[in-house]
């Protein structure tokens, strides 16, 4: 067979160039197999590591249908539950409420209110004593004011005027330069528990006019 100048026949020129071709198929091949594999790992690293969009939430203010209520004489304004029902005929320096018709006390009367708020330019009110039990207190401030919370159970039959013996009392004492304030929260048997609502009557909904 007839030998080219370099040594190699034609054939086997032909069979070294199909090699040289195949390998170079083959290395291309590998390349682009290797490329795509980091790319989708890439990708997948990249969708893992994404931070989620944060959700939102919305809050809803429950006492956004209360009523208001301002009493001049008291000089105070509160917000309370729109449902409740309130006492028209006290004092003009007063708030008496009560989540119930049955749990509403009347002014003049030996009957208690389960919550009543007033503003007085001479009396202003004093810490549970010894008629009670289980009685605590704490400083709290209400409207700016700091003012004192007690806590208690009636004990004696003395303290006619915050229900019955087992009425339990939250009692709300606060004083400015010109008027006292005394809230007050009386829950006899039978009443319905309304304590974390007067609570947040007297807390947030509350300021001194």
């Amino acid at each position: 067979m007839k030998k080219n100048e370099s040594g190699f026949s034609a054939v086997e020129t032909i069979l070294l160039l199909v090699v040289v071709i195949a390998l170079a198929g083959v290395g291309y091949y590998v390349y682009k197999a290797k490329k795509n594999t980091t790319s989708t790992y890439n990708s997948a690293a990249n969708a893992s590591t994404t931070t989620k969009p944060a959700v939102k939430t919305t809050t809803t203010d429950p006492t956004a249908s209360w009523k208001s209520f301002t009493s001049t004489a008291g000089k105070f304004s509160l917000k309370y539950p729109s449902n409740w029902v309130t006492e028209t005929s006290c004092l003009s320096n007063q708030f008496w409420a009560a989540p119930t018709a049955a749990s509403l006390g009347q002014c003049g009367s030996s009957t208690v209110s389960e919550i009543t708020v007033i503003g007085s330019t001479t009396h202003g009110c004093f810490p549970l004593d010894s008629t009670f039990s289980n009685v605590t207190s704490e400083t709290v401030t209400i409207s700016g004011v700091q003012g004192t919370k007690y806590s208690g159970v009636v004990n004696s039959a003395q303290d006619a005027s915050f229900g019955p013996v087992g009425t339990k009392v939250e009692q709300y004492c606060v004083s400015t330069s010109a008027v006292h304030y005394t809230a007050s929260y009386n829950q006899l048997a039978g009443y319905p528990d309304a304590s974390s609502d007067f609570n947040l009557i007297v807390t947030k909904m509350l300021t001194f006019n």
